[in-house]
């Protein structure tokens, strides 16, 4: 993801995170990863504060091999998923 710089500081990146959270738990994924490259705390601070948790995976950065990136996922959780069977669930 990328957010040009003078909109940064906007809100932007937790708005595309919720748009794909969204659409992925539309579509049945359970979970988002990602890879985030060495340096980059605005974007670790951001998916942190999305939820997402560094795994410990780690890999060169394929455009630039020198650096390395480190695997962040999210796990997902449709609202109906997450209520325990029968919690307010109303006979129709």
């Amino acid at each position: 993801m990328w957010v040009r710089p003078s909109r940064r500081g906007l809100g932007l990146a937790a708005l595309l995170v919720d748009a794909v959270r969204e659409w992925a738990i539309a579509d049945g994924a359970c979970e988002l990863a990602l890879w985030v490259a060495d340096g980059n705390e605005a974007a670790i601070r951001a998916y942190a504060r999305a939820g997402f948790v560094a795994t410990g995976r780690r890999q060169p950065l394929p455009s630039k091999p020198a650096v390395g990136e480190e695997q962040w996922v999210l796990a997902l959780t449709a609202p109906d998923r997450a209520r325990p069977h029968g919690a307010g669930d109303h006979p129709a």
